[in-house]
């Protein structure tokens, strides 16, 4: 009977201690999906743009299909040189990751004429 009763007891213990780590678990997730709904800032060199982007969808897909959309001519692509480095898709791996909270695209000045004149802040 006594040993029944430390088996219960050891139960309630080990009950409360799994409790308490699902809670911070549980929490600590919280604060990531969290943190997944933060705005980030894309900036050509150091101009930000009139736009922002929630970190959940930094890719560069998505990056390059909002580029997309502010060219000056929708008939042609455009280029920038920067987008086919390593330190721009480290960038965006930071950024999901949440070590950075801003994106620098780095850009000539006749990689600029591309886009619209109207798109920044």
């Amino acid at each position: 009977m006594e040993t029944i009763k430390l088996i219960i007891d050891l139960m309630d213990k080990v009950t409360i201690v799994v409790s308490f780590l699902t809670l911070f678990f549980v929490f600590k997730n919280w604060l990531n999906d969290k943190k997944k709904l933060d705005k980030i800032d894309i900036f050509f060199n150091d101009k930000k743009l009139n736009l922002d982007i929630v970190r959940k969808d930094v890719t560069r897909q998505e990056i390059q299909g909002i580029l997309g959309v502010l060219r000056k001519d929708m008939t042609k692509y455009y280029h920038i040189d920067y987008l086919s480095t390593i330190d721009f898709l480290d960038n965006i791996y930071k950024i999901q990751k949440n070590e950075l909270d801003k994106l620098v695209i780095k850009i000539t000045d006749e990689e600029l004429k591309q886009f619209k004149d109207d798109i920044f802040i």
